[in-house]
């Protein structure tokens, strides 16, 4: 508004010494103008739908263009992945895909669906060689409806059970194809069991993020740490799962145990 009494104030004061037109481009870009006029001025007026005229006693107004809502936006490529992973659905590696990738019961506290990412074999085969792209396409479509159709809002829990299994590049690239409801409607990833790299990752950059980062990226290294956030009975998670939290903590007590062992004194 400053910036368009400026401009005015350098014209004469006389009702039709200036119009609309005198401002500058960019200044007329940046805000709308509605611009009102004695119906005894003769001043030609253009028809542009970025300005506002009428012809009713004088008068200045401005306001600020009202802040547009987010584009939604869908990359190219969304729409393959996702029939890719519909064509996952249908065929005979349904089930396998099934037991790593699916809709809870689980709702988080602050309101949002959650959905379950959990990589590994049959039987809760560590050593499985899971084709990361293939899962992801299939986690893509089961979450279609709910994230970029309905446009509710979600959670995941990414289970790596000490392996992320998928490189920084292919995540970046994964990450550049989806469409940007899921950025837009997440609530917050959850991480348990994380990987080394997960961990040297979130210690790099730990500096430079900001609070919003951290407010919906979480590592937790047992699953009890969940439960601030949701309850994790009704995350149907399988029994393997459990298995290896517990062996997790028996690891742990193990290695505290030699440490304890190692640093007492010797016998004389």
């Amino acid at each position: 508004a400053q910036a368009i009494l400026s401009q005015a104030a350098r014209y004469p004061t006389g009702r039709s010494s200036w119009h609309p037109h005198s401002f500058s481009p960019s200044l007329m870009a940046a805000v709308d103008i509605k611009v009102e006029l004695n119906p005894k001025d003769d001043v030609a007026l253009r028809d542009d739908k970025s300005e506002k005229s009428t012809r009713r006693g004088w008068g200045l107004t401005c306001r600020r263009r009202a802040a547009r809502d987010v584009e939604e936006c869908e990359p190219a490529g969304y729409s393959s992945l996702v029939l890719q992973g519909r064509s996952i659905a249908a065929s005979k590696d349904q089930a396998l895909y099934q037991s790593m990738a699916w809709w809870s019961r689980a709702e988080s506290f602050g309101g949002a669906r959650v959905f379950v990412l959990a990589p590994r074999g049959p039987d809760g085969n560590l050593e499985y060689n899971v084709h990361m792209q293939k899962l992801l396409a299939y986690v893509v479509s089961q979450m279609h409806e709910h994230v970029v159709e309905q446009a509710k809002p979600y959670a995941v829990v990414w289970l790596q059970l000490g392996d992320h299994r998928i490189s920084l590049l292919s995540s970046l690239i994964f990450s550049r194809s989806l469409h940007s409801s899921f950025s837009k409607n997440l609530e917050a990833a959850h991480v348990v069991h994380p990987s080394w790299g997960l961990r040297f990752m979130r210690l790099a950059i730990w500096p430079f993020a900001g609070e919003e980062l951290w407010e919906r990226f979480h590592s937790h290294e047992r699953l009890q740490f969940l439960e601030p956030y949701m309850s994790v009975a009704t995350l149907a998670l399988p029994k393997d799962i459990f298995q290896y939290d517990e062996f997790l903590d028996k690891d742990a007590e193990r290695m505290l145990d030699e440490a304890a062992g190692s640093s007492a004194p010797p016998e004389a």
